[in-house]
């Protein structure tokens, strides 16, 4: 009998690591790539086009002012706040056919703020279900949570694609972005935890160029349609694809069943399953799962009181913990505050995530062949702080 703990069983499946068998391991991320199409989304469908309007010959107020500041936001903005400015009548949007809730539901000027509502309540979403989580994995399991919430985020994807009204787009869209994100993160733990030592970075590094496949077909998808809600049609249904592979293929994390479960038979046959999915001929009856940390430490549930008395006790965690807050607080307050912005940046809205989408792919690029090749993950993490610090 050979004792491994699950590490050691994962990293002996993986044999010689090929394309195929890397491929196998982050499948599970591709989700990402709906993520452009069902998040950001809201700069192509709720984008305000403040210079894509024209008087009509019979308004001479509009023509005044027209002369007087030129086609742009002032110019539109001003009139309307007078009550003069009447779409059909004295003016006309020239968006060469396409739609924007922005124009549908009047989200102009003093009401600008409410189209903000709707991008922001993916995130405050997000944020209430992240705190539950932790909690719901370690109850449920990685893959049932996963399950329920992937099949849970394609109805509500579809949902917001012909919402009534605003506060319906805002309410689903909050209740989307916590469901999602949920989803989101049980995928990458379900990543880490299935992955042998030597590929997990690799798997989360070409997994998240998923999110920039998903920015280029983001792009591509607000250029074919004119029609806003096609956009999360798709998003929705680039979901669904990964329907089969979550509800029949993937295992339970064997980590889940030994560690919160206490269940050896069942992680072997996770491990067993998974062994099957990339062909390993391991054979793991002869095998003993023994614990990679004390067992005194492994599988205890603890409140959140617990965690923040270890933080206490262990002050290095607390730090480790502070200064990466701190560089993701960073990160993601540049990067999506960006990515929301590009309507006002540039000139041409899908150029210029196209554009943003190449840079991605140069810095994932580097990341993969220089960070990763090399181990090189402080100075991959000093580079990320040094560069938000200059955008700053």
């Amino acid at each position: 009998m050979v004792s491994l703990t699950i590490e050691e069983a994962l990293d002996s499946m993986s044999g010689n690591v090929g394309v195929m068998v890397l491929l196998k391991y982050i499948w599970i991320v591709t989700m990402r790539i709906s993520g452009p199409l069902l998040s950001i989304s809201t700069s192509f469908a709720g984008y305000t086009p403040y210079k894509q309007w024209r008087c009509l010959p019979n308004s001479t107020d509009c023509e005044a002012r027209v002369e007087e500041n030129g086609i742009s936001r002032k110019s539109f903005c001003g009139i309307k706040n007078q009550e003069k400015l009447i779409p059909g009548t004295d003016m006309i949007w020239e968006l060469g056919g396409r739609k924007t809730y922005a124009v549908d539901w009047d989200l102009l000027c003093d009401r600008e703020y409410l189209g903000t509502f709707i991008s922001s309540s993916y995130f405050v979403g997000a944020l209430i279900a992240l705190l539950v989580a932790s909690s719901l994995f370690d109850r449920f399991g990685r893959l049932r949570v996963c399950q329920i919430t992937q099949i849970i985020s394609i109805v509500l994807g579809f949902m917001m694609a012909f919402p009534p009204n605003l506060w319906y787009l805002i309410i689903i869209r909050g209740i989307f972005g916590g469901v999602f994100f949920i989803t989101n993160t049980g995928y990458h733990i379900l990543t880490i935890e299935l992955t042998p030592s030597k590929l997990k970075g690799k798997a989360m590094t070409i997994g998240l160029s998923a999110w920039t496949t998903g920015q280029f077909l983001l792009a591509g998808a607000a250029y074919a349609f004119k029609d806003w809600k096609y956009i999360f049609v798709l998003g929705a249904c680039m979901i669904c694809l990964n329907l089969y592979p979550i509800l029949c293929l993937v295992p339970e994390s064997p980590l889940y069943y030994f560690t919160n479960r206490k269940d050896e038979f069942a992680a072997k046959e996770a491990l067993k399953k998974h062994a099957r999915l990339l062909g390993s001929d391991i054979d793991l009856d002869d095998v003993d799962l023994v614990a990679s940390v004390p067992e005194e430490d492994s599988g205890t549930e603890m409140s959140l009181l617990d965690v923040f008395k270890d933080f206490w006790k262990h002050p290095i965690l607390l730090k480790h913990l502070v200064i990466l807050l701190l560089v993701w607080l960073k990160c993601g307050w540049l990067y999506y505050g960006f990515t929301f912005s590009w309507g006002t940046l540039g000139k041409n809205l899908h150029l210029s995530y196209l554009l943003n989408g190449c840079g991605e792919v140069i810095a994932l690029c580097i990341i993969l062949l220089y960070f990763e090749k090399r181990k090189k993950y402080r100075l991959r993490l000093c580079v990320d702080t040094t560069a938000c610090t200059f955008l700053i």
